[in-house]
């Protein structure tokens, strides 16, 4: 589980997500859709290439702005089906014990 505190700004709570998709145009767009359209905010997209086998893909690390649970819950699920490999951590307000 990722906790960063700087994730923690004044009257926000955020949470990081890692998404994986295979290298195919327009990857990238399908996955902030799917945020636009729960109406959630992004605060940070990282990317980083990424491989399992012969198959080329990107790992996106965001920050996103909300916490685990209702849209972010909807969001999870909607990448799984775009078939994404989703990772959700602790959001900010959580203790992390």
């Amino acid at each position: 589980v990722y906790h960063d505190k700087r994730l923690t700004t004044v009257g926000h709570v955020r949470t990081s997500v890692r998404i994986i998709v295979k290298e195919e145009v327009g990857a990238l767009a399908r996955v902030l859709e799917v945020f636009a359209g729960a109406g959630l905010s992004l605060a940070e997209i990282r990317s980083t290439p990424y491989s399992v086998g012969a198959s080329p893909g990107w790992e996106f690390d965001l920050t996103v702005e909300g916490r685990r649970g209702g849209e972010l819950a909807a969001v999870e699920a909607a990448l799984r089906g775009l078939s994404c490999t989703v990772s959700v951590s602790m959001s900010s307000d959580e203790v992390p014990w």
